[in-house]
């Protein structure tokens, strides 16, 4: 899965996947933020292009 970091803090690190869908990383008292994201690594430039080939943004509500 290609997934874009979105934010960074003490305690989580939220993701966004191609079909804009969020979820986050969190640290708790059975693993550290370092053990969740140890097998993490940053994109190639082939993966950042499929990245931008692939998203697809979620429709904006203004209401």
């Amino acid at each position: 899965m290609i997934v874009r970091i979105v934010c960074v803090d003490s305690w989580h690190v939220t993701y966004q996947s191609t079909d804009d869908i969020w979820d986050s990383a969190e640290a708790d008292i059975f693993r550290t933020l370092s053990e969740a994201t140890s097998n993490w690594r940053p994109a190639t430039e082939a993966e950042t292009a499929e990245w931008h080939a692939r998203f697809r943004p979620g429709p904006q509500n203004w209401n």
